[in-house]
């Protein structure tokens, strides 16, 4: 898949449809359709228009799905990003692009919310679509309290399974990823840190679908959406720690979505 990338100008404008496509005239079309349940002239004439938007930014949206493949062929790919060095060094870093990162998120949310698009329009669910300030209110408040409580599960992992004190633990924003972080200074095995990065999405993910299943609205298909999409750095990392050995030690990277590890049957001083 990754080699439509490098390839020539049809297959560019493939991947930018598609993407297009996807993301952006499928749920339109449904949401013009079985929500506001305009006529199909104004629809195809609203078609016209999509189509005319994507030749003239058609290169920003094989930019959006160029990145989108990129993040997932990097979950496959074997060899590690970034090395602090050569032979004899006692670490290495992984680090992930903050683009692909921020890919991949946004593929994620899409495809949730997609999902639950497709599962409203085309079955009994009484999916309430419409905007209300009240739901604004309830989405931020909520998206907010599932976003503190993520790090905070970051935290409780790193303490259950990493046997981390609290002192080692730091909390705060990374401006740079713009993004709330958790960071544990001390190394953990690749059992506990596997842990550390997927008990957030694995506790808030059911969650959310519940509050979507108590209250099926727009707002709470956007929380659910989001839920998932912000847990695609730790995915990422997840997938990457499960190739190292179990005796593995391995610290959680300081200011990168990312991690260092230590070479096998060395135990780090914690």
């Amino acid at each position: 898949m990754k080699d439509v990338l490098s390839g020539g100008t049809w297959s560019r404008w493939i991947l930018a449809a598609i993407t297009y496509a996807l993301f952006s005239v499928l749920p339109a079309m449904l949401i013009l359709r079985y929500v506001i349940q305009i006529d199909l002239a104004v629809l195809m004439a609203v078609l016209v228009v999509q189509a005319v938007l994507f030749i003239i930014f058609r290169r920003k949206f094989y930019e959006t799905a160029a990145g989108m493949v990129s993040a997932v062929c990097g979950l496959l790919k074997p060899d590690i990003e970034h090395t602090n060095g050569g032979v004899g060094l006692k670490s290495h870093e992984v680090i992930f692009d903050k683009e692909e990162v921020h890919a991949l998120s946004a593929l994620m949310f899409c495809l949730a919310a997609m999902t639950i698009l497709l599962v409203g329009f085309f079955s009994s669910w009484d999916l309430d679509l419409r905007l209300s300030l009240g739901g604004l209110i309830k989405f931020v408040g909520l998206l907010l309290a599932v976003y503190i409580g993520h790090e905070a599960l970051h935290g409780l992992a790193a303490m259950a399974w990493g046997k981390i004190p609290f002192s080692s633990l730091h909390f705060g924003i990374n401006t740079r990823l713009v993004a709330l972080y958790c960071h544990a200074d001390k190394p953990m095995t690749r059992s506990a840190f596997r842990a550390f990065a997927v008990l957030p999405i694995i506790v808030t993910t059911p969650i959310a679908v519940l509050v979507l299943l108590l209250d099926p609205a727009l707002w709470s298909l956007f929380l659910l959406s989001a839920t998932f999409a912000g847990g695609a750095g730790d995915i990422m990392v997840f997938l990457r720690v499960r190739r190292y050995d179990n005796d593995a030690w391995i610290q959680d990277h300081a200011s990168e979505v990312g991690f260092i590890t230590f070479p096998p049957g060395e135990t780090p001083v914690r």
